[in-house]
């Protein structure tokens, strides 16, 4: 029969899906996005089907259930295959970021079945009914005991039933408990402000895709805009997705949304404890959260009513993984709005340049706030070029005199100083002050960074070399 087998994707570093069968019991019910929980080896997982066919070009095994959780929607299933492809990625490792926080790890347990506690208490011989008479156990202590087919086929005859835990539904008030609904309006707009907005809430009408680029210096009120923009979204009875680039940043920005949907936020990041991780999930997916916030892997959150996606310092390289499996938030966040049709704002100070570029070829819709909000000097900046002989140099090699003096005089006054100091290493490079010659690494073409105790070392290839006394230009 059409739609008997499911092809799945699980979650492991492979590229392909996996055919399994479909029980008659479990044909109504399973279609493409549904979690499901499958034997793959001697374990079980949650697999997504990505979809359904009619025959199957292996010897498939049977799905034993679905999975404590609701099924992917058509839009995300299609977002998370896109990302699949466009970034070579394993469609499986991708999927299990849209599924509810620790859903992947769940293990799932079988029971004997009326049918099953009356075939042992007519004394049949199979083992699987002799352990599980005392209860309950796990897929992975049957599968030390019997050979796995031996659960399947127990399955399919209806003498043992899986057991799922039931899934946490608590809706999310105030996902972090300490966030402030006081903060004071701000009611006047610059007219750089108001101009943006006034472009935003056009797209917003509309509610079809576009991206705004909002290239504003700091302190130009970019969040002021977020602010309003979200209330216009929430006013249509939507829900608004926030990413910024770490987690250090949820906090101030739940504060300054809290004003336009007092106890409807959740926040989403690997900082909080499973359950509250689950909680906000699932308050997200159910619509009890108007607003939800995250960093990075935010971008997958189940909003079923999307309206405004909003990626703050798009620039940001955070937004990046690197490890598998590999995306670009920022990227994925106007695929995700353009399958969903609804507006992306990316916003910084200093936009990335594939960004500007977009904007100055008409792709993306340019927005600026060339000025601060309050009459604030703009912080002063200066570059001291420790290489210029006429420079005097502290007693510090790393130092230069005007610095030194400068921290000196903060302290002086009962002030702290803050340095930064980017590097590996005890310098940078060796530089000889007669000829300005520094030492490359044959290799990368790059300076050598001097370590004491180790010589010269690159940071690139990792080739070393001794200590050098003297200039060898």
């Amino acid at each position: 029969m059409k739609g008997s087998f499911a092809r799945v994707a699980v979650p492991r570093p492979i590229h392909d899906t996996f055919h399994y069968k479909v029980p008659e019991e479990l044909a109504a019910e399973i279609r493409a996005g549904s979690v499901v929980v499958v034997p793959l080896g001697k374990r079980t997982v949650n697999g997504v089907v990505i979809g359904l066919t009619g025959s199957s070009p292996v010897r498939a095994r049977n799905i034993l259930a679905l999975a404590d959780c609701p099924p992917v929607s058509d839009r995300l299933l299609e977002l998370a295959l896109w990302v699949s492809a466009y970034y070579r990625t394993p469609p499986g490792l991708v999927l299990q970021m849209l599924l509810p926080p620790g859903s992947g790890t769940r293990g799932i347990k079988f029971r004997l079945s009326e049918r099953g506690r009356q075939a042992a208490g007519d004394g049949g011989e199979r083992p699987i009914l002799a352990l599980l008479t005392r209860g309950p156990r796990t897929t992975r202590y049957l599968t030390e005991h019997i050979d796995p087919v031996q659960v399947e086929d127990a399955l399919e005859e209806g003498l043992i039933e899986p057991v799922l835990p039931s899934p946490v539904r608590s809706a999310v008030q105030d996902p972090e408990g300490r966030y402030s609904r006081d903060e004071e309006r701000i009611t006047d707009l610059t007219p750089d402000q108001s101009r943006a907005l006034s472009d935003l809430r056009l797209s917003l009408d509309r509610a079809g895709f576009g991206v705004f680029l909002i290239h504003g210096v700091t302190g130009s009120g970019k969040t002021e805009i977020y602010t309003r923009a979200a209330e216009a979204v929430i006013d249509q009875e939507r829900q608004v997705l926030f990413l910024v680039p770490e987690i250090s940043l949820t906090p101030l920005l739940t504060a300054r949304l809290s004003r336009v949907a007092p106890g409807r936020i959740a926040v989403l990041h690997s900082g909080q404890t499973p359950g509250a991780r689950r909680a906000s999930w699932d308050a997200l997916n159910s619509g009890a959260a108007a607003i939800g916030v995250g960093v990075r892997s935010g971008v997958f959150a189940p909003l079923p009513r999307l309206g405004l996606i909003v990626v703050d310092e798009e620039h940001d390289q955070s937004y990046r993984q690197e490890e598998m499996p590999g995306y670009h938030a920022r990227d994925v966040a106007v695929k995700r709005a353009q399958i969903e049709e609804v507006p992306v704002i990316l916003g910084s100070a200093t936009p990335s340049v594939e960004s500007y570029r977009n904007a100055e070829i008409g792709r993306y819709t340019l927005l600026t706030l060339p000025e601060r909000v309050t009459a604030a000097a703009p912080t002063e900046v200066e570059v001291i070029n420790m290489a210029d002989p006429g420079e005097k140099r502290s007693t510090h090699p790393s130092l230069s005199q005007r610095l030194a003096d400068a921290v000196a005089d903060t302290l002086g006054r009962g002030e702290q100083s803050l340095l930064f100091l980017n590097r590996r290493g005890f310098a940078p490079f060796l530089l000889c002050p007669e000829c300005q010659y520094t030492h490359s690494c044959p290799n990368c073409s790059v300076t050598l960074t001097y370590h004491r105790g180790k010589g010269m070392v690159c940071h690139y290839c990792g080739s070393q070399r001794g200590n050098v006394g003297e200039c060898e230009a």
